[in-house]
């Protein structure tokens, strides 16, 4: 990169295959872009293909529709929304431990053990389903389906847009594991629209309720406060 910037100065472009790329040298241009991150298009080989799983995922927005989306996603973040969730964390986080940390032995498959745990604690938040109880769980299959194919693509940023959607629209297991997964979110969205209509004016304590309030099918970027539709909280 040295090389380069010697020879074609502090900013130039290159092509990876088919892919154009910008490349910025200087300290000043990565603090520049990353404190101003949403007015700038993410990089073709930041998650590639990723927008084929997750099309409103806020890691690929921009602009206003950024704006809207870190409005809704951010408040979110805070302490009070994560601490009613610790205790269950903890938990999948010990018992992540017992079961695969133990004393003298090299671990070489903590990636698969970390995507487990990641997975159990969404599961146990999003879904109220434990899969490490119920190994066998269709929502666990799901999911497992989903991050594979999901991942498979993401890895393989030279296989062309117009064959990834072909791939993914034609793929049985994926479409399964996509409907299953769905299905899931909206019935939750449901029961906790259910739960809000019943106790009004109270403020969201969790996360999946925070998510729930902003719901909004005529959400649009002309007004950031709109909150989110459908589709947009899905991704």
């Amino acid at each position: 990169m040295i090389d380069y910037q010697r020879r074609f100065g502090d900013k130039f472009q290159y092509w990876f295959g088919s892919h154009r790329c910008l490349a910025f040298c200087r300290l000043e241009h990565a603090q520049a872009i990353f404190s101003d991150r949403h007015t700038f298009e993410q990089s073709p080989l930041f998650l590639p293909n990723f927008d084929l799983l997750c099309p409103n995922g806020i890691v690929m927005l921009t602009g206003a529709k950024w704006k809207r989306h870190v409005r809704v996603l951010l408040p979110m973040l805070k302490r009070a929304k994560i601490v009613g969730h610790l205790a269950m964390i903890t938990q999948c986080t010990d018992r992540f431990i017992d079961r695969y940390l133990h004393a003298g032995q090299i671990h070489r498959d903590l990636h698969a053990a970390c995507q487990s745990l990641t997975m159990n604690v969404i599961g146990l938040i999003g879904f109220d389903c434990d899969f490490d109880a119920n190994v066998d769980s269709p929502v666990k299959k799901a999911f497992l389906d989903f991050i594979f194919h999901g991942t498979l693509l993401m890895i393989t940023p030279w296989v062309p847009r117009w064959l990834g959607k072909i791939y993914l629209r034609y793929n049985r297991k994926y479409q399964r594991a996509y409907q299953l997964v769905h299905k899931l979110a909206e019935k939750l969205v449901k029961e906790e629209q259910n739960k809000q209509s019943e106790i009004e004016n109270e403020r969201p304590k969790t996360l999946i309720a925070s998510l729930v309030s902003s719901l909004n099918e005529e959400a649009n970027d002309e007004d950031i406060s709109s909150g989110l539709n459908h589709a947009e909280i899905f991704d």
